[in-house]
């Protein structure tokens, strides 16, 4: 049958087993699976007190914009045969059907009931998908917008725009948090990745940083401007200062330039005052200057002292 033709399987309603992708070895669910009007519905049929505290049924539904559908190999995991996955933003479903056609079925009217719900994108072409490999490639990255609800604490709430892949943002895309802060950059399966911009609304600290990331956190060179207007220019190691670096005192009008470790100034570096005038050259531990390490003292009037 061709997809096309499938396409009036869009309405759909079935109770499929549902496999907790932690534990594919044994069915922890019955659910029943339905495809309506754009939208996916996932709902249990009997109460699991380990699934949901008090006995509470599973009903979740999502906006087919954001659901990714692919196969799973009849080998993996666990020797388990016909299942296929189907993954949300915050959440993924194993599930199982009947038969390999079954199975097959399910991914095609899946993948065609995504592809109407994106139609008006402007590259949607029906006539285009002879194959499901076809379709499922066109639909494998994508850009929608998306509300985080109950996923980590780190996106809770937040509206992201952008591309995706697998349920993931990736490439490029902007994230924005119900309090204001702002991140606009690159993204590697649901993290901050490459070159990207933070604006913080209403940190205590941090006021914005531009430059590189990785792994979701701030790592490698960058700009970081604070809440008291300090700037520090420099290197980056697990969201800490750590490498060779210049910081701009702007209450004191000061500059410090040299090595920096876990955040602190650590190794050899200059400290200029602005205040006094006078420059501070030599070695630094946990932030403060060594005196005992012969540190030179170049005085407002270029006097010059090693101590």
């Amino acid at each position: 049958m061709s997809l096309e033709k499938r396409s009036a399987l869009i309405q759909r309603s079935e109770i499929l087993p549902l496999y907790k992708p932690d534990d594919p070895k044994r069915p922890f669910i019955m659910v029943r699976v339905t495809i309506e009007k754009g939208m996916l519905y996932i709902q249990s049929q009997e109460r699991r007190l380990s699934l949901i505290s008090k006995g509470v049924r599973l009903k979740v539904e999502y906006d087919l914009k954001v659901i990714w559908v692919n196969d799973m190999l009849d080998d993996e995991p666990g020797g388990m045969r016909n299942c296929f996955v189907v993954m949300a933003p915050e959440k993924s479903f194993i599930l199982q059907a009947d038969s390999h056609r079954a199975k097959i079925e399910w991914i095609q009217t899946t993948a065609i009931a995504i592809s109407q719900a994106l139609r008006f994108r402007g590259s949607y072409r029906p006539s285009a998908w002879k194959r499901l490999d076809d379709l499922q490639r066109w639909l494998g990255t994508r850009e929608v917008e998306y509300t985080f609800k109950n996923g980590s604490e780190l996106y809770k709430g937040a509206v992201y725009t952008g591309k995706w892949t697998a349920a993931m943002p990736h490439t490029c895309g902007t994230m924005k948090w119900p309090n204001g802060d702002v991140y606009k950059g690159e993204f590697e399966y649901g993290k901050f990745q490459g070159t990207g911009t933070m604006m913080w609304a209403s940190d205590k600290q941090y006021q914005s940083y531009v430059g590189s990331w990785q792994g979701g956190m701030i790592e490698g060179h960058g700009e970081m401007m604070y809440v008291n207007r300090d700037i520090y220019t420099g290197w980056w190691h697990l969201g800490k200062r750590h490498g060779h670096g210049r910081m701009e005192y702007k209450g004191t009008q000061s500059v410090y330039i040299g090595a920096w470790k876990d955040d602190l100034r650590c190794g050899y570096g200059v400290f200029e005052d602005g205040k006094r005038h006078e420059k501070y050259i030599g070695m630094w531990s946990s932030d403060k200057l060594q005196w005992p390490r012969n540190p030179h003292h170049i005085t407002a009037d270029t006097l010059y002292m090693q101590f």
